[in-house]
């Protein structure tokens, strides 16, 4: 009698969950686009395609998650994969390498350009945001300044050869591992654990013990490789490096972590919601495209898509904090 109460409440508690609400919203837009449609949303073309455009800025999305776990946010992130797309390009033109090497080279500029991101939040107690927003036109401008906004392609032979098979599998691979690697470090690990806390209560950390800097370094570091990543799989997928082609999707991709249920104040969000946010944006913009919607339009919709998500998510840290002086 216990067991089957515990595993009803066990099924009532998922029900409630924002994971939950959202997987109905999906599956309910994607039965309304089918239908609309004629049936071609669901076609293998129009899957696979939505997959392998949509796999970069989810790897981002999932680097995002951490560092707005841990209390902080980062704007700055597209201009980090935009400096670390255009040195690991520039790095297998000249010199040459393997997949490998251009993954390794990129992770290395993103780590690098987190670490700043995180010492100066760190250490100026200045807002996240407006750090992320100087660091972001800095990167930037630097990039531009150096570069001319000269487009780069004509990889060699073995980053340029792309199969229908490829061209699915690596983007798609590497969101599945980035999603798999982030679940796992912020479920099974200390430092996993030490994000939660620091985003929850940054203060009560410390006086446990936690090191907060550290705490910081690893999300930010961890962001600018989930964002070497993304640059890479965008890379590949367009076989072309342009300075000014991530510009503007900061907000797209934001509104996936929101949506997917983290709070921008800190200490809450999940790999799974975050996929589900994904999801949702990369339907909600290819069914647009379906029903004929201008791409004017098409960034009014996805503005008031943020606009929804950032009061939803306002609202229910209001209720949660009413709640907590009830109590």
């Amino acid at each position: 009698m216990m067991s089957y109460k515990h595993n009803k409440s066990s099924i009532k508690k998922i029900f409630q969950t924002h994971e939950f609400y959202l997987m109905m919203v999906v599956l309910f837009l994607v039965a309304i686009l089918t239908v609309v449609s004629g049936g071609r949303f669901l076609s293998f073309g129009n899957i696979t395609d939505m997959l392998a455009s949509a796999a970069a800025l989810g790897v981002m999305a999932i680097g995002l998650l951490v560092v707005i776990i841990s209390g902080g946010i980062d704007i700055s992130f597209m201009a980090t994969a935009t400096v670390a797309q255009y040195l690991a390009a520039m790095f297998i033109m000249s010199i040459g390498g393997n997949m490998f090497v251009v993954f390794a080279v990129a992770i290395m500029v993103g780590i690098v350009l987190g670490l700043i991101n995180a010492a100066l939040v760190y250490n100026l107690k200045v807002p996240a945001i407006i750090i992320t927003i100087a660091t972001m036109n800095v990167f930037y401008g630097f990039l531009m300044y150096f570069t001319g906004g000269t487009w780069l392609y004509g990889f060699p032979e073995w980053f340029a050869t792309k199969t229908s098979v490829t061209v699915l599998v690596i983007p798609i691979g590497i969101l599945v591992f980035a999603s798999l690697l982030t679940w796992w470090i912020l479920k099974c690990t200390n430092i996993g654990r030490h994000v939660y806390a620091v985003g929850d209560n940054a203060e009560a950390s410390k006086r446990v013990g936690i090191k907060v800097y550290r705490t910081l370094l690893f999300a930010y570091a961890y962001m600018g490789v989930m964002a070497a990543l993304g640059s890479i799989v965008l890379m590949y997928v367009t076989q072309n490096v342009a300075p000014n082609a991530l510009v503007g999707k900061e907000m797209e991709v934001l509104a996936m972590v929101v949506l997917g249920g983290a709070a921008l104040s800190g200490g809450k969000g999940t790999v799974i919601g975050t996929l589900f946010g994904l999801m949702l944006v990369t339907i909600i913009n290819n069914g647009l495209v379906f029903v004929g919607v201008s791409s004017y339009y098409q960034t009014l919709f996805m503005g008031i898509v943020v606009m929804i998500s950032f009061c939803f998510t306002g609202l229910r840290g209001r209720k949660k904090r009413g709640k907590e002086i009830e109590q």
